[in-house]
């Protein structure tokens, strides 16, 4: 295995100190109870914690960290077995077989692994953006939507007075000078 390169020293302290706070203890923190009067943060933390995209990108990032470490470590050895058989056995050949990598390639992989798992967390981080950026545009639709009724309802008692006033305007002949 080797010593840990600095990346996925960095990568996996990242992960630990998300995952403390979005999964202690790796179950599900308790959801705040829902109800009409609560507060905007009480609806983002259940979201949070319940959208099943920012559930899956959590656990692909954790799984790109822990995909550091056999990258960069040396291949498990392989036992070959091969033979040819026709009539006669013709060829009887056992044997071992390794993948010699230098240190250099193998820390190239192992720095590989660490940017894919930056990737990851860059696509958690956006799920989690994008749900955050969703559930405040659906609180704020609900929140003000007494006023915006308020506001259509306003808006259409000027439009028919606008009508009112263009017809009576037909209606009396002034308005044919427009036309």
């Amino acid at each position: 295995m080797g010593t840990p390169i600095r990346e996925e020293r960095a990568a996996r302290q990242q992960a630990a100190e998300v995952g403390r706070t979005y999964r202690p203890d790796n179950h599900q923190p308790a959801l705040p109870a829902l109800t009409a009067d609560s507060p905007a943060g009480d609806y983002l933390r259940f979201a949070l914690l319940k959208h099943p995209q920012v559930e899956a990108t959590f656990h692909e990032w954790r799984a790109a960290v822990e995909a550091i470490t056999p990258a960069r470590s040396l291949p498990d050895p392989q036992l070959t077995f091969e033979t040819d058989i026709t009539n006669t056995l013709t060829t009887f050949m056992p044997g071992v077989m390794f993948d010699f990598m230098t240190r250099g390639k193998r820390a190239a992989m192992g720095r590989e692994a660490a940017a894919a798992s930056q990737v990851a967390y860059r696509a958690y981080v956006t799920a989690v953006v994008r749900t955050a950026t969703d559930v405040r545009r659906a609180w704020v639709d609900l929140a003000y939507i007494e006023e915006t009724v308020r506001f259509l309802r306003e808006s259409a008692t000027v439009l028919d007075q606008s009508l009112a006033i263009s017809q009576a305007n037909y209606t009396t002949g002034r308005g044919m000078a427009t036309l």
